[in-house]
């Protein structure tokens, strides 16, 4: 932009719009030399606003990021393990007290499962007894029944169905 006396007595302002945002660096006048002041620091402040905003992008989106990323972790975490615990129902029921767990387990899963059914009341567990637990079935959220296995010396010492519905059902010891 130039504005300046003319010399018939009045006052002319020129502007000057550039479609290319470089132009803008380019002299106003025939000196192809310099940029004009304003021009430069209307530049300077245009970076440097760029350059902020850039900043504060990554300030939000790299802890978001992150946030969902760890979130996405868990959950995918969760629902392996809950698939790697299912013992199918016929698998279940074809096990009987007094097996010795190397004979039983190929038809275990790979994962036992961590948690329990809620508002669950187990039976007691068998003296010298190590119990394990798995899934009825992949469904997540979990309201389904939950099997424990307890094998005392090497043998199937107990299986019990764990269920919210019914707080101590399906006993079956030895």
């Amino acid at each position: 932009m130039h504005a300046a006396p003319t010399g018939e007595g009045g006052f002319e302002v020129s502007a000057r719009l550039p479609l290319d945002p470089d132009a803008a660096l380019a002299p106003a006048s025939g000196d192809p030399g310099a940029a004009e002041p304003e021009l430069e620091s209307a530049h300077q402040r245009h970076r440097m606003e760029r350059g902020v905003r850039r900043s504060l992008v990554i300030a939000i989106a790299v802890p978001t990021l992150l946030g969902l990323g760890m979130a996405a972790a868990v959950i995918g975490l969760f629902i392996w393990q809950t698939l790697a615990s299912v013992l199918e129902p016929d698998d279940y029921a074809a096990l009987r007290v007094g097996q010795r767990r190397a004979e039983i387990a190929s038809r275990l899963p790979s994962r036992q499962y961590p948690e329990r059914p809620p508002g669950v009341r187990e039976p007691p567990v068998p003296s010298g007894a190590r119990c394990e637990y798995y899934r009825s079935s992949g469904n997540v959220p979990a309201r389904d029944v939950v099997y424990r296995l307890c094998f005392k010396d090497g043998r199937l010492a107990s299986k019990d169905v764990l269920s919210a519905e019914h707080p101590a059902s399906g006993t079956q010891g030895g």
